[in-house]
């Protein structure tokens, strides 16, 4: 699985968080540490949870165009 993340890096410390998952995110002096320890969450999550797509039917004026 593949999962997109943010890293910056700001004033010495790095910053890691999953794009589209919010209130997920990790600050720590390296960019290999942050990333594992977003690793060891998202793997936390995952044993946990379940991760599904979801489909829904078509909102408001785009629902009308054909």
């Amino acid at each position: 699985m593949s999962v997109s993340v943010l890293v910056e890096q700001s004033e010495g410390q790095f910053c890691a968080s999953p794009l589209g998952m919010a209130g997920l995110r990790f600050v720590g002096p390296s960019r290999e540490e942050v990333l594992i320890s977003l690793r060891r969450a998202l793997a936390h999550k995952l044993a946990n949870g379940e991760l599904v797509d979801l489909e829904t039917e078509p909102l408001g004026v785009s629902g009308q165009s054909g």
